[in-house]
């Protein structure tokens, strides 16, 4: 029997931090993003299987995209088995700029 990964939630900074990308890779190309469209949804369906990689910062794990410069932070909740996406961080922005 496949054991069931954990449910994803984003965190409404994550989401439109999303949002904002994908709007930035559409006004490059369409190709580009469906591209980082499908390499999130890849990430997420890899992190809600086998949620934990590099921590990071605190209790904040976080998951290198392959393809695009970002990190994707959450937090596992091992209760209610619950990732709350809480950042997709550009990893050319400063450090000091990770999620709190």
């Amino acid at each position: 029997m496949k054991s069931m990964g954990y449910k994803i939630e984003l965190h409404h900074i994550a989401e439109n931090q999303f949002y904002d990308e994908l709007d930035y890779y559409g006004n490059i190309s369409y190709n580009l993003q469906e591209s980082f469209r499908l390499e999130i949804a890849n990430a997420f369906s890899t992190i809600s299987l086998s949620p934990y990689y590099q921590l990071r910062y605190k209790n904040y794990h976080a998951f290198p995209m392959k393809k695009f410069p970002f990190l994707i932070f959450y937090i596992i909740n091992e209760d209610t088995r619950l990732i709350k996406i809480c950042s997709i961080f550009h990893t050319n922005q400063d450090t000091s700029k990770y999620p709190e």
